[in-house]
């Protein structure tokens, strides 16, 4: 080969390989929401998936190739599902760093506190909003309008849910089980009975939609946490939060236009 064609081909080959750069660039933040169970069985949520012991030895090695495999989205913060205010979650996590605190059998713990030493992260990022959510009304005022059919649907999803989750606790890996939750199907179908709902109530009373509302509320003061621990367009967010909250982070930190939303599975 002539060496004015070589170098000609290593000129064209250097642009090619500088505009595939200039093409993958951030350019502007990144979140992942990581929609998980509650492994330490708090028993928080309106419908509780019960978790097998996460402190097993088939478990914990489990648990280890899983935050193995999320460790490539290389997160710059995770954000948890605890409010900010809450100081324990801070001191349990700089106790951790020091080998003063071991770890208990719960999501934030096994994932979060594991993923965040690993990438030498200083800190976690607490991002959660309780307000109000009061299911027993809506049941209550479903009964006394004669409108239990919504409330009835919905109850019996959970239950299949639950009953779908629980069988794949005794065959699946944690990896299997994260990865059937943040799937797509699953999120929208998740998300679903919350609208399912929101005709309980009669005259100028809603307390279906006001259960919706709260609901909407909660997540829409997360997201505007996630915003407030942005701080540059460099920023990769892991939101480690329970499964319920995916379908309308998603949809706010998709529909922003402020943020590029990646997806869990794309790491599974």
């Amino acid at each position: 080969m002539k060496p004015k064609i070589y170098i000609l081909l290593l000129a064209v080959y250097a642009f090619t390989l500088s505009v595939a750069a200039q093409e993958t660039k951030q350019i502007q933040p990144v979140v992942m929401v990581l929609g998980s169970y509650h492994m330490g069985n708090p028993g928080r949520d309106v419908n509780n998936i019960k978790a097998d012991d996460v402190l097993a030895e088939k478990r914990q090695k489990e648990i280890a190739d899983f935050v193995a495999l999320i460790k490539k989205f290389k997160p710059t913060k995770i954000a948890i599902e605890a409010e900010p205010q809450n100081t324990k979650t801070s001191e349990k996590y700089a106790a951790y760093l020091k080998g003063e605190y071991a770890l208990k059998g719960d999501e934030v713990d096994q994932i979060a506190f594991r993923l965040a030493k690993e990438l030498n992260h200083p800190k976690l990022f607490q991002i959660d909003w309780q307000g109000q959510f009061d299911y027993d009304k809506v049941m209550a005022a479903a009964t006394a309008n004669t409108q239990t059919a919504s409330t009835e649907k919905a109850t019996a999803f959970y239950k299949n849910f639950t009953t779908q989750m629980s069988g794949l606790m005794k065959t699946g890996t944690v990896t299997e089980i994260l990865r059937f939750m943040n799937d797509e199907k699953q999120v929208r179908e998740m998300h679903a009975p919350y609208l399912w709902t929101v005709s309980v109530g009669k005259d100028k009373q809603y307390e279906g939609a006001d259960l919706a509302a709260d609901w909407y509320e909660r997540n829409l003061k997360i997201y505007a946490n996630i915003t407030r621990i942005t701080e540059s367009p460099n920023d990769r967010i892991l939101v480690l939060i329970g499964g319920g909250h995916l379908k309308l982070l998603q949809q706010f930190i998709s529909d922003s236009g402020e943020y590029d939303l990646e997806k869990l599975n794309k790491y599974l």
